[in-house]
């Protein structure tokens, strides 16, 4: 009787199996038309996880090389760094799976989006003297479209009035994007900081749009100004004493560009012009497509001390100090 008993045992248990392995089979079967969701969602996984390595190797080499830009007494090391950060940005901007992240705190670079979140840039600055600054940059898409890295150029003769592209950027760290559209195009507005030279740096507004092959064009003519020479600029720029800094950005509040109005005055290191605020302060508001010059923009003043009540009203015979 045992073995028989036995014997059924083993036929039942060859039975269990045939009917899990029938039951696997017929589950594969049921689900083989998603396999392309399952293979999507195993790359999907596999970039995130690509992205947190990404994210790490960047934080821990981009940390140190960032630090070591700004920080390092040595020239030397100073730019040995910012030659090093460019390939660790660049190896990182490589991974779509990094476009909605960045390690926080590096201390000489800089991310910015636009408000469609189509791309963003990623600038960092090298100070190796007063008079030498150097930049670099990466424009990385949301899309598969591979990054750009962007070669920097140093540009005197008509900063203001000309076009450029990837291969010949005018060169700055951005601070900022604004997008508006222009005849049912798109462009943007990049807020931008060069240090410039020893006694004057400059903040400027350049304007970028892409082309139809999807390249990006630094500079259009958008500005409307009272003279028509200073209309048919491309960019627009100021300059101002390097011991101070300026207003030159897009206000949500006001819905328009403010910026400080500059007066000039003999700098106090050298002989030799700079510009600085008097207090008040110009504009850009868009219109039709165009960004047209506000001369003065007007401030609040205010009548009476922003109090209910007098500060001293209720210590009378008492002076400001309470006494």
């Amino acid at each position: 009787m045992l073995i028989i008993r036995l014997g059924h045992i083993i036929i039942e248990m060859k039975f269990l199996k045939l009917f899990f392995l029938l039951f696997i089979l017929n589950s594969l079967s049921a689900q083989s038309f998603d396999n392309e969701y399952y293979n999507n969602r195993i790359k999907q996984l596999a970039d995130s996880l690509s992205a947190e390595k990404q994210i790490i190797k960047v934080a821990d080499n981009g940390q140190e090389l960032s630090y070591g830009i700004v920080n390092d007494s040595i020239v030397q090391i100073r730019k040995s760094a910012f030659e090093k950060i460019e390939s660790v940005v660049f190896e990182y901007a490589n991974n779509s799976g990094t476009f909605y992240s960045f390690p926080a705190d590096l201390p000489s670079v800089k991310v910015v989006y636009p408000r469609d979140s189509s791309f963003r840039f990623i600038t960092w600055v090298g100070q190796f003297s007063n008079n030498e600054f150097q930049y670099g940059g990466v424009l990385q898409f949301k899309t598969a479209k591979k990054p750009i890295l962007l070669e920097a150029a140093i540009i005197e003769e008509d900063f203001e009035l000309n076009t450029f592209d990837a291969k010949n950027w005018p060169s700055a760290f951005y601070y900022n994007i604004y997008d508006f559209k222009k005849s049912g195009d798109t462009y943007y507005l990049l807020f931008a900081y060069d240090g410039y030279k020893q006694y004057s740096h400059r903040k400027w507004i350049d304007v970028l749009h892409f082309d139809d092959n999807g390249n990006p064009i630094f500079g259009a003519q958008v500005f409307d100004f009272e003279s028509e020479n200073k209309s048919k600029i491309k960019r627009f720029v100021l300059e101002y004493a390097a011991e101070i800094n300026i207003k030159l950005n897009y206000n949500e509040e006001e819905k328009l560009i403010m910026y400080d109005h500059l007066i000039p005055m003999k700098s106090r290191y050298a002989d030799e012009e700079v510009f600085v605020p008097d207090g008040s302060y110009e504009g850009l508001n868009l219109k039709k497509g165009k960004w047209k010059h506000i001369d003065k923009i007007k401030t609040l003043i205010l009548d009476e001390a922003p109090r209910d009540t007098p500060i001293l009203d209720t210590r009378k015979g008492k002076n400001i100090i309470g006494q």
